[in-house]
């Protein structure tokens, strides 16, 4: 949805800054609809702030053993599920993991029967005051960003430390900000996107 917004107005969907703070709008998707606004002076789009409106705590996601393949390693992990608009499970950890775990717990509970539609897997750690996130996307795999992906993480975080704040989300492709008064207050997200390309696609 950021990118979108992205694509949107440099395509012209959405007429320049004009001397302004920069273009407004909203965008309609199938789970709602939501606002944005930009704040680069002299149209030259580069963050977006929007509201994504409540998280949801939809459960804790009990304590499970996950073994890799050839069973030579196990571990026991915890976490909570929630909802941006999509669920994801957020799993806090003391570092991140590596790419054999990530992927292999990850896809596991992708598909885990108490998401009958499969779930988003967020990986968080501690980065001083900030988070760092590692992102398994339903259905696509690891990403390098994800916004509701880092307001889940963040809101998690939030409703463990017991009030809200603005909080630096550190994705592997690039930073977000997730300001919210409570972990179930109406959410508000900051960040940048930047065309990485693009091409024709003949129908």
């Amino acid at each position: 949805r950021r990118c979108g917004t992205m694509w949107s107005i440099s395509s012209g969907f959405w007429r320049g800054c004009q001397g302004r703070c920069g273009p407004t709008g909203s965008i309609r998707w199938r789970a709602g609809s939501w606002r944005f606004a930009s704040y680069h002076p002299c149209c030259r789009w580069r963050q977006e702030r929007r509201g994504l409106g409540r998280s949801e705590h939809l459960e804790a996601v009990p304590g499970g053993r996950f073994a890799g393949r050839d069973a030579d390693w196990s571990v026991v992990l915890s976490g909570s599920a929630l909802s941006t608009g999509s669920t994801h499970v957020v799993l806090p950890v003391g570092s991140l993991p590596d790419d054999d775990g990530f992927r292999a717990i990850s896809s596991r509970l992708e598909v885990d029967p108490r998401f009958p539609q499969r779930t988003s897997v967020i990986w968080a750690a501690r980065d001083g005051e900030a988070l760092k996130i590692r992102i398994w996307e339903r259905g696509v795999g690891e990403t390098l960003g994800c916004g509701t992906g880092s307001s889940a993480a963040a809101v998690d975080w939030m409703r463990r430390r017991k009030r809200g704040g603005r909080i630096e989300v550190k994705n592997p492709g690039g930073t977000v900000w997730v300001s919210a008064d409570t972990w179930s207050s109406p959410i508000t997200l900051e960040g940048e996107a930047s065309t990485v390309f693009q091409g024709e696609f003949p129908i």
